[in-house]
């Protein structure tokens, strides 16, 4: 999915309207449209619905929503602004919605009292025109709209929150969903934006997609339906080393529990075949643990664990191995003569620490959170997570040949050299418990296995792992383990090819599974 920065949506907006038969109306028609589907998912025929419109293009889309209802929903459109103030565009929307049987009025000075006997709101005030902080009449309204019992959709961004960062100065509109219009706004899948942007939708209301293709764009995300394209489903005739084999060297004495959660993780991904290799010391109980992998001790002699590596589809490394000489000297080896794809988690990238280039020009994936990555890289945590992308960014220019980084955290950075970075923004804090990271390396390592490119593989994986964080959640509320989040694995998998199915089918889309 196309994710764009303010700047960028301005400039695909403008080469729109050249370049789209029609030009404004037609573009406006369609977001109107658009987002009259998404409130009917909320509101059924024969409610009340209500929207707040500003003076400009965005309060010509509130406009137009409402002139597609009022055949079956009562409307009330409520003017910030006298009609004089109104850009030309909104002013002959609200003149359709009014000739539709749309009620006109301007905002009363308690704007709640615009709410009695609403089942509905839409909030059509700024969109990504917004300068921050609002204005107080807006804040006024946005009070008016958090004490609201019903649904909010905000249209296009909520107001308050800034469409690139995702920063929110002031009062700030917290919404029940939020149907951003051409494409995904940056803001609305970083935090504290995503949390105000509530159930998120798109619609690309007639952008051809090489406007959205031509510029040079800073992020790309997945969504349901792009996930779903990404990820094949197994084909009817597979056998278990077709669909995908994963060799695991994870594990140690105080950190058993790594290695059988990325087993499992890798299993519950789809793997035919896992093969997970531990430490003497450990491999009965790792054994007693796991009866549907292959459980082996790691082979004193490399070359020994390099023959038997060389038949697996992909391999992960480091979940819970330890910070020793010894994992160190294993980590340098494997990464040096592993010719396959592999990831590298944990105390495996503290390993690489001032040896990255071991895994220059590999099809290698590198998975630290912050704390890992400083180890790695020499930075301080705090310059780290004081400016993540800048840090990741610095990282994949140094290291043009690769690796492929992924910096775990809200949102994950997933970064290489000449790409556009990818955001993971699907998961929630419940991915914040010991050993969700070894689940994601698992899941990463499978999709590996099955073809995917680490890319892909780094993208898809990331997106499925913070689904099934929120369905881990919604079974276990406040009580989510790793162990939840590799169970709810396959059942995230159903919620998002069932999405994609049903994206196929209108103009707007869930950009998730509605939970």
């Amino acid at each position: 999915m196309h994710v764009l920065t303010r700047e960028e949506m301005r400039t695909a907006d403008a080469a729109g309207v050249s370049a789209i038969p029609g030009g404004e109306p037609s573009l406006m028609g369609a977001a109107g449209a658009a987002l009259a589907e998404t409130c009917r998912t909320y509101a059924p025929p024969g409610a009340h619905v209500v929207c707040f419109a500003g003076r400009g293009n965005n309060g010509g889309d509130g406009a137009l929503a409402l002139a597609s209802l009022a055949s079956t929903h009562r409307c009330t459109l409520y003017l910030l602004h006298e009609r004089h103030e109104l850009s030309i565009s909104t002013r002959v929307a609200v003149e359709r919605a009014a000739d539709r049987g749309v009620t006109v009025s301007l905002v009363p000075n308690d704007p709640s009292t615009a709410l009695n006997g609403a089942n509905l709101a839409i909030e059509a005030l700024v969109g990504t025109g917004s300068r921050l902080p609002l204005s107080p009449r807006m804040e006024h309204v946005i009070h008016a709209l958090n004490a609201f019992a019903g649904p909010v959709i905000a249209c296009d961004v909520p107001a308050g929150v800034d469409p690139t960062t995702g920063e929110c100065v002031g009062v700030t509109l917290r919404a029940r969903a939020t149907l951003s219009l051409g494409a995904m706004k940056c803001g609305l899948l970083v935090e504290p934006g995503r949390h105000h942007a509530g159930e998120l939708w798109i619609s690309e209301i007639g952008f051809p997609a090489r406007l959205l293709d031509d510029h040079q764009r800073t992020y790309q995300a997945l969504e349901s339906l792009t996930f779903a394209q990404l990820v094949p489903e197994r084909p009817p005739l597979v056998d278990k080393y077709a669909a995908g084999h994963v060799a695991v060297v994870a594990g140690s004495g105080d950190y058993p529990g790594a290695a059988v959660l990325c087993a499992q993780a890798a299993a519950r991904a789809g793997a035919g075949y896992v093969t997970l290799f531990v430490p003497k010391t450990v491999a009965a109980v790792v054994r007693a643990h796991l009866v549907e992998v292959v459980v082996r001790e790691i082979p004193e002699s490399i070359d020994a664990l390099l023959s038997a590596l060389s038949n697996a589809g992909s391999v992960a490394i480091g979940p819970g191995l330890g910070r020793t000489e010894e994992t160190q000297t294993l980590v340098h080896a494997l990464c040096a003569g592993l010719d396959g794809p592999y990831v590298v988690d944990a105390d495996g990238v503290v390993a690489l620490a001032g040896f990255v280039d071991l895994v220059a020009e590999k099809p290698a994936v590198l998975t630290p959170h912050s704390g890992e990555f400083a180890r790695l890289t020499g930075m301080a945590r705090e310059h780290v997570e004081r400016d993540r992308i800048g840090a990741v960014r610095a990282f994949a220019k140094e290291h043009a040949r690769g690796p492929l980084l992924v910096l775990k955290g809200s949102p994950t950075l997933i970064a290489q050299n000449g790409m556009r970075l990818r955001l993971g923004w699907v998961g929630t804090s419940t991915l914040a418990t010991a050993g969700s990271g070894d689940v994601l390396t698992g899941t990463i390592a499978t999709l590996l296995a099955r073809g995917l490119s680490p890319t892909d593989a780094a993208a898809a994986g990331a997106f499925w792992h913070g689904l099934a964080g929120r369905v881990a959640e919604r079974r276990r509320p406040g009580g989510v383990m790793a162990g939840d989040i590799c169970e709810a694995l396959p059942e995230a998998m159903g919620l998002v090819r069932a999405a994609a199915e049903t994206s196929r089918l209108g103009r707007v889309r869930r950009v998730l599974p509605a939970l």
